[in-house]
């Protein structure tokens, strides 16, 4: 990996598997600062499970990527991204509480601050509620 011009996203021998089913076998692939990417491939072709793994949704089995340099291990290589999946649902079983401490994670607010985003939103006596109940 690597060269003169930082990849911004850089994989390296980057294999998932799902049981007996590979779903990336041995993956490398650069995307130098700058450009614009795609991917594009048919159903079951790895898409969505590279983009997963790059977000730190799920582990890589072998391999290694680096997002702007930094290993995707670390939550630091996902601070400036943003991910919407094709089919976006909530976790039914998530408190409104849960989930906004999960969402807040991911863009790095602390723990401490989540208490102050339900009291600014007016969500107090919504905090417990499952969201399936909403």
């Amino acid at each position: 990996m690597g060269g003169r011009n930082l990849a911004i996203v850089a994989v390296e021998k980057a294999s998932k598997y799902y049981g007996d089913i590979k779903a990336l076998d041995s993956l490398n692939l650069e995307i130098p600062e700058g450009s614009i990417f795609c991917l594009l491939g048919p159903n079951g072709a790895g898409k969505t499970t590279l983009v997963k793994a790059l977000l730190g949704l799920i582990p890589l089995n072998s391999g290694k990527a680096t997002i702007g340099g930094i290993d995707i291990r670390s939550p630091r290589a996902r601070a400036d991204l943003a991910y919407l999946p094709e089919k976006f649902s909530f976790y039914p079983y998530y408190t409104v509480g849960n989930l906004l401490a999960f969402y807040s994670s991911m863009g790095g607010v602390k723990g401490e601050n989540i208490r102050g985003i339900i009291e600014r939103m007016g969500l107090e006596s919504l905090e417990k509620t499952p969201l399936k109940k909403l």
